[in-house]
């Protein structure tokens, strides 16, 4: 009972809490006169755009993903399959995720276990190039903050050290370089760790190489997102500050980084955010960002949902049930925690 309360409802009771604070620090008053200063038909025709060709861009690279892995998809395919999980996702991403694995188990027979295995090394990769932009741009630009005591750009340069040997030690113990102890041989040889234990650095490479175009466009989307808001943040800030975003959105504390990605946009590109309102006392920076975030946010989610229900069409949502690999009543929540936990 405990572990459903921590698991399910303390984290929605944690986004409230931060969206509270929010709220408290810059009123909802001020956040409709920062959207008074929206160009709707500029905004609009960002924000579809962007996401028109970032759904297109995550469903090619996801394809070409599984064909290295050796899994013969098409881009056709993964173009429907991929859509009706953004329609689970905006209700729960880890249940996107499980959803996918399911697909893919019905539809090719591909284990869950590897599928999991595939979503986790996208992960570590994913985390990986964040760090490494976020390391290179600490030389470019400075913040006035800290964090844990430090400077943000030490803190990130500390960090960017620590997950670099720490994804050496990750490849080292998968080719078991450690030595035949048994605990991490059982480890290695459960199911859900075959495709960790099987990948080589050419694995990483490759699959480092398909998703940096993902992180590429993200940093380029952000740039332009703004505009609309006849507002301006410098790349190298953007370049800087967004993977400290996804990093800290990543955290397991709220849904999907619900509220925890909002206020570290906020307080992260308060620094060198400019624009007229801003100039003028009409809003503050806090005040603008909050609106961007959410505004942007609901546009995110307004359009995969719609993207889902169309590929509802094309795609029977039976395919994304669990399956009898693992036990029906099960199945979603443990996929569910193994991705939270990624």
């Amino acid at each position: 009972m405990l572990r459903t309360f921590l698991k399910k409802i303390l984290p929605w009771i944690v986004t409230a809490g931060i969206f509270v604070y929010l709220f408290s620090k810059y009123p909802p008053s001020s956040i409709w006169n920062s959207l008074k200063t929206v160009n709707i038909l500029y905004f609009c025709a960002v924000a579809s755009g962007y996401f028109l060709f970032m759904y297109l861009l995550d469903a090619y690279v996801i394809t070409k993903i599984l064909n290295h892995f050796g899994h013969r998809e098409t881009f056709k395919e993964m173009l429907s399959a991929r859509g009706l999980t953004y329609l689970i996702m905006v209700v729960n991403y880890a249940a996107s995720q499980a959803a996918f694995a399911f697909y893919q188990k019905r539809k090719h027979n591909v284990p869950i276990s590897e599928m999991l295995g595939i979503f986790g090394i996208i992960v570590v990769i994913d985390l990986a190039i964040l760090t490494a932009l976020a390391f290179v741009t600490t030389f470019f630009t400075t913040w006035p903050f800290e964090m844990l005591g430090m400077n943000i750009g030490h803190f990130v340069r500390l960090f960017a050290l620590i997950v670099f040997a720490g994804f050496v030690v990750n490849i080292l113990f998968w080719k078991g370089t450690f030595g035949k102890i048994s605990f991490l041989e059982k480890m290695r040889k459960k199911d859900f760790f075959s495709v960790l234990s099987k990948a080589g650095v050419g694995d990483y490479l490759s699959v480092a190489f398909w998703r940096l175009p993902v992180h590429i466009f993200i940093m380029v989307g952000m740039y332009f997102a703004i505009k609309p808001f006849n507002a301006n943040v410098p790349f190298v800030s953007i370049l800087a500050n967004i993977p400290l975003v996804f990093f800290i959105g990543a955290l397991p504390i709220s849904p999907g980084g619900l509220g925890t990605s909002n206020a570290a946009l906020v307080e992260l590109f308060k620094p060198f955010i400019t624009a007229g309102a801003i100039d003028a006392g009409f809003v503050t920076a806090g005040e603008l960002l909050l609106s961007f975030s959410l505004v942007w946010m609901f546009a995110n989610y307004l359009m995969k949902a719609l993207t889902g229900v169309i590929c509802l069409k094309f795609i029977s949502k039976d395919l994304f049930k669990a399956t009898t690999e693992v036990k029906e009543e099960v199945a979603i929540p443990d996929v569910a925690h193994l991705a939270d936990d990624l």
